[in-house]
């Protein structure tokens, strides 16, 4: 288990654990032991499936995190909450993966040790287009970094790769001409093909042709994420069925793999 915040401290499953007053982000990471969580956290884990989230409480108020591990025997984790400065908002733009990314999105600002305030703005099924006309939203965030991510849709869609590049350079430019915000924008991964998708060699002609545009960009607030080839069966093409759980999606495999990639943009 993690506690990553003001004390970046990593607390194994042994004991009671008091921390120093001060904001703290949780997340769990669990091999090969199933772990059973009261609180705030998924309440089943078991081989790589993750769970991650915020603690809060009144001031100087106790919060305990009860998880019996292994042949029965409970430990606890107590942490006492204070209400540090914040670093401002951290919008996700995206689609389905991350509407439904809550668990990714938390691990990766806790494993970063980031004191963001994440905003989940992705909304299932859509394409680049519907990121850009929801741009203003996330310019309304005030964000002090902003994760952009989409793409998949458009491969699906057989859209053309130059319509995707420019609906996501629309987007950076806004935030980066509005904002004073970091922009963190993401490679868009390999995917596999579902009824009346596009054929999966169109959609790898078409990415590779988007992240090459991605690769290609400079700006001093820009970073990019390149999850593409870690997603990938090796080839920076195929799509890894080990991290899938419908083609497109991610299981809790890939999204720790995920998390980890976006945590070191973060820090």
């Amino acid at each position: 288990m993690s506690i990553l915040g003001q004390s970046q401290a990593m607390i194994p499953f042994q004991d009671i654990v008091t921390l120093p007053p001060g904001e703290y982000a949780v997340a769990v990471w669990c091999s090969t032991t199933t772990i059973s969580l009261v609180h705030k956290l998924s309440n089943t884990l078991k081989g790589l499936q993750l769970g991650a989230a915020s603690i809060s409480s009144n001031e100087g108020m106790p919060e305990t995190f009860q998880n019996e591990v292994g042949g029965g025997r409970t430990v606890a984790l107590t942490v006492r909450i204070a209400a540090p400065p914040t670093l401002g908002a951290a919008p996700f733009l995206g689609d389905s993966i991350t509407q439904g990314g809550n668990n990714w999105i938390l691990a990766a600002v806790a494993m970063a040790g980031a004191q963001f305030t994440p905003v989940n703005r992705g909304v299932g099924g859509e394409t680049t287009a519907g990121l850009r006309a929801r741009v203003d939203a996330v310019i309304a965030d005030a964000p002090s970094v902003t994760f952009v991510f989409g793409g998949a849709n458009d491969l699906g869609q057989g859209g053309a790769p130059a319509t995707t590049i420019a609906n996501l350079k629309a987007i950076h430019d806004a935030i980066l001409k509005q904002t004073d915000a970091r922009v963190i924008a993401a490679t868009v991964m390999p995917r596999g093909s579902v009824g009346s998708d596009s054929p999966v060699p169109v959609m790898i002609a078409s990415r590779a042709q988007i992240n090459g545009w991605l690769h290609s960009l400079r700006h001093p607030r820009l970073t990019l994420v390149d999850w593409s080839r870690a997603m990938s069966t090796g080839d920076d093409a195929t799509y890894n069925p080990l991290l899938s759980t419908d083609y497109v999606h991610l299981n809790a495999r890939g999204q720790r793999l995920m998390a980890t990639y976006a945590a070191n943009a973060l820090r």
